[in-house]
């Protein structure tokens, strides 16, 4: 009986004194989706970043700046501006969970929908944005930025996996092929 108390007494306290898990849901995007929804599909390099509050003054957004080196899908300026939710203000921070963070000098491929001339938004939250790395055997990969808690399900409610890095020759080859069957419906 004193066993059964303490049990849970020490589970009672376990759950009270818990942190709450940070995370976010989405529903996915299939990569056939990702290029429908996209205006463009670009390949890049971060070289700027600035944040600033959002114009109704709610939420603090990043506006990320990438030089285009490739457009795989679509048309696309030389330089394409995102905003994305999250980011620095001051001594004011803002964690978007589920959404795109980058990192200065980032090499990317990224889904982008445009919302004005030159700024957009990337499509698909975080499956619409990839890092461009190169392994020590100098094969390019484009690796998923899916990070920070984020889940994302499938229309019935499944869990979906996680995206795979994928040799970029390929990646690029399959997002060109998704586009050609999907302009050719």
């Amino acid at each position: 009986m004193l066993r059964r108390a303490v049990f849970y007494t020490l589970a009672i306290a376990l759950c009270l004194t818990a942190v709450p898990a940070v995370a976010s849901t989405f529903v996915a995007m299939s990569p056939r989706e990702l290029v429908a929804g996209s205006d463009a599909i670009i390949q890049g390099r971060v070289i700027g970043q600035q944040s600033s509050w959002s114009h109704d003054g709610r939420i603090v957004v990043t506006e990320v700046t990438v030089k285009v080196r490739d457009v795989l899908a679509g048309q696309a300026p030389d330089v394409v501006k995102v905003q994305v939710p999250g980011g620095r203000v001051g001594d004011y921070s803002m964690v978007a969970t589920g959404f795109p963070t980058f990192k200065d000098r980032e090499k990317v491929i990224l889904f982008v929908s445009f919302e004005g001339a030159s700024t957009g938004r990337v499509v698909g939250h975080q499956l619409g944005h990839w890092e461009v790395v190169e392994r020590l055997d100098g094969v390019k990969m484009a690796v998923p930025r899916t990070e920070d808690g984020a889940s994302f399900f499938d229309r019935s409610g499944r869990l979906t996996p996680e995206p795979e890095s994928v040799p970029l020759a390929d990646f690029k080859r399959g997002i060109r092929r998704i586009e050609r069957d999907t302009i050719h419906r």
